[in-house]
């Protein structure tokens, strides 16, 4: 990774400068800067992760649990952990295809990928048959990695390059917490319940819940982003006319 890093530091960038521009540098993102919680819909965005990071992180491993619970030996629930993991470099692309290549939001992509993989998790919990779990695990690995891709994505969108290094620091920051709690949460859920059942019912009401607020948040966007585009084109318009 060293090596990729700075080749790639020296392709695009060049080491030395050979002339000096004149002109005032621009003034560099201050990091950590919480004025990037002002944005509303950044701060919704953000604390969103907490309850999904928060059942979604240890997922595979709880299929795992489900499976040998289940009866199927230990081989057979470590290939479901393979295929989660295989079928994110699928999510990983396709994450990114539907924003560049086909110019679907990201904030829809991941509205829609939160609501498929609610539905996947009753699946699992509901289905018992092997070769369900083995379809299911790959959806929740393609719709999983999806999700993670867009999220730098839509942080970029919703707060822009100024604010986007503090944007994306306090957003790792955040899922980092809900990355913690996720095992002794679920482990407490396990403990109580006997299994993994449970959880993966809450998971998928939590995933179905916040598929429903990544919508509404970019009809909310939408909105904002038409009101000033509208209010720019009625200036224009009143300019013109002076």
């Amino acid at each position: 990774m060293c090596v990729l890093g700075s080749t790639i530091r020296c392709l695009t960038k060049p080491l030395f400068l050979t002339k000096t521009s004149k002109e005032d540098p621009k003034p560099k993102p201050k990091p950590f800067d919480i004025r990037v919680f002002k944005n509303i819909p950044y701060t919704i965005f953000v604390f969103c992760q907490l309850p999904i990071w928060t059942f979604y992180t240890g997922l595979p491993v709880f299929i795992v649990d489900i499976a040998e619970n289940r009866g199927y030996s230990l081989e057979a629930a470590s290939l479901l952990l393979s295929a989660f993991t295989v079928s994110g470099v699928v999510g990983s692309l396709l994450g990114g295809l539907l924003d560049s290549v086909l110019n679907i939001p990201a904030m829809l992509s991941s509205a829609a990928a939160l609501s498929v993989c609610g539905l996947l998790s009753f699946g699992l919990a509901y289905f018992y048959d092997y070769g369900v779990m083995v379809a299911l695990t790959v959806g929740h690995g393609i719709l999983v990695s999806l999700v993670d891709v867009c999220i730098p994505i839509i942080v970029h969108q919703l707060c822009g390059h100024a604010m986007y290094s503090s944007a994306l620091s306090f957003f790792f920051g955040i899922s980092g917490v809900a990355d913690i709690c996720s095992g002794p949460v679920n482990g407490a859920i396990r403990d109580i319940t006997g299994d993994y059942i449970v959880m993966f019912y809450l998971a998928g009401s939590v995933a179905l819940f916040m598929g429903v607020i990544f919508l509404l948040l970019e009809l909310w966007v939408r909105r904002g982003r038409s009101s000033l585009k509208d209010a720019h084109v009625s200036q224009e318009t009143v300019n013109t006319k002076l």
